[in-house]
């Protein structure tokens, strides 16, 4: 959805009011303070990746969107979306808004049941932010980087865009309706979590459809997402040890 921007803001003050509404105070406020208070969430679980942000990354900015929508009476009407982000070397790093408030009624609806499928330190990166990914030359280069929840696809369902065979049985279809992609490479390694666990998960072609539990993910993974953010592209089952 944000592709392109059509504007840019370095600061709250200049956020015109179709922002304001949509962005709570506390995360315009977090994002006025720069990139380190932003990301500070992950310096103590993800050192290196904490490491490469502040490194590689610009100042953090407010991207505006503006979508037109043709109506049945054939006029238009515009709609103003936002997100927020930094220049990243070649590309650009979008982070999707956590819009409702940690503790909230609204918060505990949409999100606890699946911070609660995580590992409790990956539970930093929905604090102020609703996944991450990076951009390159107007499009998103795989998915690298922990998704929004709403890209929390069910595995069998990328099975299925991969065009491969679903297994048969009752057992195996239940439980690949319960893993969900949590990372996303371009060479389609992934990273799952599961609806009941607080654990991760790597697949990796060719059989997508087998997984193997990641130990100790955040020491990990946290090598690995600080490459990427440095552009580069780490293998991750060799970043795994798999």
């Amino acid at each position: 959805m944000f592709y392109e921007s059509h504007r840019e803001y370095l600061c709250s003050s200049d956020l015109p009011p179709e922002a304001e509404a949509r962005i709570p105070a506390r995360l315009r406020a977090v994002f006025d303070c720069g990139k380190a208070e932003f990301f500070a969430p992950l310096k103590q679980d993800f050192p290196q990746l904490f490491a490469s942000l502040l490194e590689s990354c610009g100042p953090l900015k407010v991207y505006e969107y503006i979508l037109r929508e043709e109506r049945l009476s054939g006029g238009q009407v515009k709609q103003h979306l936002f997100c927020l982000g930094a220049d990243a070397g070649p590309n650009q790093l979008r982070i999707d808004a956590m819009l409702a408030e940690p503790g909230s009624k609204l918060h505990r609806i949409k999100y606890a049941a699946k911070l609660a499928c995580l590992p409790v330190e990956f539970a930093h990166f929905y604090t102020y932010m609703d996944g991450i990914g990076l951009l390159e030359s107007g499009e998103i280069i795989g998915r690298e980087l922990p998704l929004g929840f709403s890209h929390w696809r069910r595995l069998g369902l990328h099975l299925l865009d991969q065009g491969m065979q679903l297994p048969r049985t009752l057992a195996d279809e239940t439980d690949l309706e319960d893993m969900r992609l949590f990372i996303r490479t371009r060479s389609d390694h992934l990273v799952l979590t599961h609806v009941s666990e607080a654990g991760l998960y790597w697949a990796g072609p060719p059989e997508l459809d087998v997984y193997h539990p990641i130990p100790d993910p955040a020491v990990a993974l946290d090598p690995y997402m600080a490459d990427v953010i440095k552009g580069h592209e780490p293998d991750l089952a060799e970043v795994l040890d798999l």
